[in-house]
């Protein structure tokens, strides 16, 4: 088979929506998450079903991923 237009059509897509993103809500999501981190206070992420695994790995990107770069652990 040749899925080569349907992955074509899919690729448009998610540059469509990455498009579609605010980069200052992002920073300011950022800015939050590390002026958190820098009050050592309490993050806490989110989700049930599906989600509650999509959040389980945020945080763990967070322990494992970027906590071993910095020296104030999330």
């Amino acid at each position: 088979m040749n899925y080569a237009d349907a992955i074509k059509e899919y690729i448009e897509l998610e540059i469509s929506v990455l498009r579609q993103i605010d980069a200052m809500e992002v920073n300011a999501l950022m800015d939050a998450i590390e002026n958190a981190r820098q009050k050592d206070a309490a993050i806490y992420i989110m989700g049930n079903g599906g989600s509650a695994t999509t959040a389980s790995h945020f945080v763990n990107d967070f322990n494992k991923g970027i906590s071993e770069y910095i020296e104030q652990k999330f």
